[in-house]
């Protein structure tokens, strides 16, 4: 279901509210006109799933349908029908209404009026020339849809609409590398009987009314001969009653649902009426029993409240046994199951606090935390990870209250007693010899805000899987670990700074003249000492030397606490697209560095009290004392100037009540940070020898030579060098003799950016040079 043209679809709506959280605020709402009102049969489709889906009509709260003053006290939180998470931008369907009417607020229809103005505080869901998206328009752009090839004559077009609900549970690669038609898409509905009678109990009404005459005829004899149902006489409770107990031909549809990931919504809420015939039936059909066994689950973890660690282990361990089965359900994937997912990283969880070590020193505590412990950590995140709903969230945090928070407590006040005896590792790190490391020329350091050692872990096995070359190391983070000195402390320009006993705020200083290290002076020293600043989605000069800042894992943990654990995927992602760009563009070697990681306790630390009249400068985890004044836990000297005296909140505490994720402290998961060099792994090296030595464009045809692109590469025109759909060309060229001639079929792309690509021959690009569309 994933490459589905209703996931594509879902996917493209949900992008357009992406925004930059750093000079952004974020819409309040995404506006979907519908002018010809032709995407009906998607907004039934997306009703089922999407609880944030407003629809602008006659007043039905029921199918989320309203007039426009509903819609606004809808997105503005006013009604109790409201029932999707704060964080989920409202999505309003607007049919029969073009983004022309919205734009005239003056002579716009009086019913309409009330949401003009969303479009200044929202945005538009449109192509990027700036019309509505129609159906035809999704399936065929190449600049935000899905780039198929589509007929563009009446016949298609109508078909276009009328097999619309069929087409979007359609696989997109079904129809790619070859034209769609009338025939193609009429034949999506008939050929198949076991889709159609899915189809059918999905939307029983509206197929029937869809279909009647002759196609109304055929699935009525088929279903009758084939089934032995009648979909007139014995009707969908019937029918669904069949697909439940999957005897006979009736197997061949329920594998198919279970294959769709039961991506029938409301096929399943007819399925909820099903009841197992008999004790022989199988559980796995029935949402009812999964739904049943989930609200257990729900009920059973939220009783771990006051259980003590060890009985806490012993259950959860058998919870995870008794769910594992339904982690097999078509339920699990359609995500009607996530508490039987958490189970399993929580037994893990807990199996590993069960023998979990207890060293002595900190280098023995970097060992086995690298080595065993850190994914403890992980296992947790990803137990948060996979619950959305608030009552969800509270169900998993109580046995991670239960056993990770004490082992999480007992670590961090071990690991500090460990320091007070043998010393901090991180003071005695010398920061003129990681500078010296960095290599003037080629080097690219790419900071990462917060990338703590089971997240880094996490993201370097996404970065082998995109065919990087990775190395895996740590280091110690400087104390207090905040980014007002993590960051210089792992910068390239490190011995060129030093902290004084007068400096504020745990910012260091210029080592040369007594300025406190800002944001500016931290980028004029980089520049100053031949390192480039690369934004955004820059690419530098791989020549030389870069510093890149990426990623907003920090900001995210402060905004949204434990909810931090539903954006390491994304960010993660985020990461592998920026660090591609940077090696295609023919950075040869990257290196990860990160200032501190962090500690995220469902609930919220316990809060230990500190006297602001005992402290210059007092943050959640971490404090500058006066002096001779007394902490509650331990002190140590600040990694850039020791005459500053600092204190750690004590264990897992903190000096601020109900933070869920904070840093600043002396604990494993905010001090041993790691460190990843990045190389591109290309086992041929004769593709690093390739070279465009010449362009030239005669009208929309471009011609091109170069060296060393031997027998099975191929050439490309795009806007995105590794982005296929991106193609000006319709698809890639063989290059013969070293030339290749590429030809731009739609003529209205002239004068548009573009980058001419070399592919190797398992489709890698091994060499770009930018143009420009016609020269």
């Amino acid at each position: 279901m994933d490459d589905a043209v209703f996931r594509h679809l879902q996917e493209s709506i949900q992008q357009a509210s992406s925004f930059n959280s750093g000079v952004q605020a974020g819409p309040a709402v995404i506006l979907w006109p519908d002018a010809d009102c032709q995407w009906e049969s998607a907004v039934r489709l997306l009703r089922g799933t999407w609880s944030h889906l407003l629809i602008l009509g006659d007043y039905d709260p029921i199918r989320k349908t309203g007039p426009a003053i509903w819609i606004k006290c809808m997105i503005a939180r006013l009604l109790s029908e409201v029932d999707w998470m704060e964080d989920k931008i409202p999505i309003v369907y607007l049919p029969g209404v073009s983004r022309l009417d919205l734009r005239a607020v003056e002579s716009c229809p009086r019913y309409l009026q009330p949401l003009a103005e969303l479009q200044y505080r929202g945005v538009i869901w449109s192509q990027i020339n700036g019309r509505d998206w129609t159906v035809n328009a999704f399936l065929s752009s190449k600049k935000g849809g899905l780039a198929l090839d589509v007929a563009q004559d009446r016949a298609t077009q109508a078909a276009l609409l009328r097999s619309l609900h069929p087409l979007l549970n359609t696989n997109v690669s079904d129809f790619q590398g070859r034209r769609v038609d009338a025939l193609d898409l009429d034949g999506l509905l008939s050929p198949d009987p076991v889709r159609d009678l899915l189809l059918w109990l999905d939307q029983p009404e509206e197929m029937e009314k869809e279909w009647s005459g002759p196609r109304w005829e055929a699935f009525g004899a088929h279903t009758r001969q084939t089934y032995q149902f009648d979909p007139v006489t014995d009707g969908p409770l019937v029918g669904v009653e069949k697909l439940a107990d999957a005897e006979g031909p009736w197997s061949a549809v329920w594998q198919r649902f279970s294959d769709s990931g039961g991506g029938y919504p409301g096929l399943v809420d007819l399925l909820f009426s099903a009841h197992p015939k008999d004790l022989l039936a199988d559980d796995s059909h029935y949402p009812k029993i999964n739904k049943a066994q989930e609200d257990q689950l729900r009920d059973d973890l939220k009783n771990f409240i006051g259980h003590g660690q060890k009985e806490a282990v012993d259950c959860i361990v058998e919870l995870d046994s008794a769910h594992a089965p339904r982690r097999r359900w078509v339920w699990f994937n359609r995500g009607d199951a996530p508490l039987a997912g958490a189970v399993e990283p929580l037994s893990q969880l807990a199996k590993l606090i069960d023998s979990s070590p207890n060293p002595s020193d900190p280098a023995t505590w970097a060992k086995v935390y690298s080595e065993q412990l850190w994914h403890i950590d992980w296992f947790a995140l990803q137990a948060l990870s996979g619950v959305k709903t608030q009552a969800d969230l509270d169900a998993v945090a109580a046995p991670l209250n239960a056993i990770y928070v004490p082992w999480l407590s007992d670590c961090a006040a071990s690991f500090q007693n460990s320091v007070m005896a043998n010393g901090y590792p991180g003071l005695r790190f010398m920061v003129k010899e990681k500078a010296a490391e960095y290599q003037p020329g080629g080097d690219c350091v790419f900071f990462v805000d917060g990338l703590r050692f089971d997240v880094g872990k996490a993201l370097t096995l996404k970065l082998e899987d995109a065919g990087f070359a990775c190395n895996f190391g740590h280091t110690w983070a400087p104390f207090p670990t905040v980014t007002a000195s993590g960051k210089a402390w792992v910068s390239p320009i490190a011995d060129q700074i030093t902290g004084r006993p007068t400096d504020k705020d745990f910012e260091p200083s210029l080592k040369n003249e007594d300025k406190p290290l800002s944001s500016y002076n931290f980028k004029k020293l980089l520049k100053e000492s031949g390192w480039q600043i690369l934004k955004g989605f820059e690419t530098g000069d791989p020549s030389g030397s870069a510093w890149v800042e990426f990623g907003d894992l920090d900001h995210y943990g402060h905004e949204h606490g434990v909810r931090l654990s539903h954006g390491i995927d994304r960010a993660c992602n985020d990461l592998v697209e920026r660090i591609t760009n940077l090696m295609q563009s023919g950075w040869k070697q990257i290196t990860i560095v990160t200032d501190h990681g962090w500690l995220l306790v469902p609930g919220g630390m316990p809060k230990v009290t500190l006297d602001k009249h005992l402290t210059d400068t007092r943050w959640g985890r971490c404090a500058v004392m006066k002096p001779g004044a007394p902490a509650p836990g331990p002190v140590l000297g600040w990694g850039w100037c020791a005459e500053i005296a600092i204190a750690s909140a004590p264990g897992i505490s903190c000096y601020r009540n109900g933070l869920e994720y904070s840093h600043g402290g002396l604990s494993l998961q905010e001090c041993l940070i790691p460190v990843i060099d990045i190389q591109a792994s290309n086992g041929d090296d004769a593709a690093q020898n390739i070279e465009i030595t010449k362009l030239k464009w005669l009208g929309l045809r471009c011609r091109i030579e170069c060296e060393g692109a031997d027998e099975g590469y191929q050439t490309d025109l795009r806007s995105k060098a590794n982005d296929t759909s991106t193609s000006f060309c319709g698809g890639m060229k063989t290059i013969k003799d070293g030339k290749a001639s590429l030809a731009v079929l739609d003529d209205e792309q002239e004068g548009t950016a573009a980058m001419v690509v070399i592919l190797d021959a398992h489709g890698s690009v091994v060499a770009k040079q930018n143009t420009v569309i016609g020269g």
